[in-house]
């Protein structure tokens, strides 16, 4: 079914938000076919130059349509300007699996009007998936091949029931303390025969 969310007041700012993570697909496409040079941060997690050069376009766009919004960003230490309009960026979800060549990652792009979300992108570049998926207060959440012209409505999975779930994890934290829960957890879950895949890619598979 095609929607048409023109008539919402954050049209525009989805608008910007889906060409900005078109403009930083071409970048990430474009270092997945030439190579790339990937570095260690201080946390143990890994950061690529399509990260960096991702995020840095990704700003770009937004503030030549947003001059006055803030950004929090995951690369480079961004931090918000004016609190009541910030944009959150992931612009790499899933670097560890672009280092590696394994085809599940995402730009992930949100927009907090005083501290709520009104509408975020998860877009998948062709190197990818070529699926994204976009979500706008107060009317839903869309899966999209094509751009905002041609939309699907998405929802949640009506399966209730541990048993009938299929449940995605993103990663295991590297400290200790988080470590364990987590294991606990996985542990539970498996005792209930419920089935797990782990991605790697959080916010397209939380999309997806």
């Amino acid at each position: 079914m095609s929607v048409n969310l023109r008539e919402s007041e954050f049209y525009r700012g989805l608008k910007v938000g889906f060409r900005a993570a078109e403009e930083a697909g071409k970048i990430i496409d474009s270092f997945a076919e030439n190579g790339f040079q990937t570095e260690s941060k201080e946390d143990g997690s890994k950061v690529t130059e399509a990260d960096k050069r991702a995020q840095e376009r990704i700003v770009e766009v937004i503030s030549e349509e947003f001059p006055d919004d803030g950004f929090l960003g995951e690369e480079d230490n961004l931090a918000p300007g004016k609190e009541d309009r910030v944009w959150v960026i992931d612009p790499v979800d899933g670097t560890f699996n672009f280092d590696r060549g394994f085809n599940h990652y995402c730009v992930s792009i949100a927009l907090k009007i005083d501290h709520e979300a009104v509408l975020g992108v998860v877009y998948s570049p062709e190197s990818s998936l070529e699926k994204s998926y976009l979500g706008v207060k107060g009317k839903g959440a869309f899966a999209t091949e094509s751009g905002l012209d041609e939309l699907t409505r998405i929802s949640v999975s009506e399966h209730d029931s541990v048993e009938d779930s299929l449940f995605f994890l993103s990663s295991f934290d590297i400290y200790e303390d988080e470590l364990n829960a987590e294991l606990d957890i996985l542990e539970r879950l498996a005792r209930r025969d419920a089935v797990h895949r782990n991605i790697g890619s959080c916010a397209w598979k939380c999309a997806g």
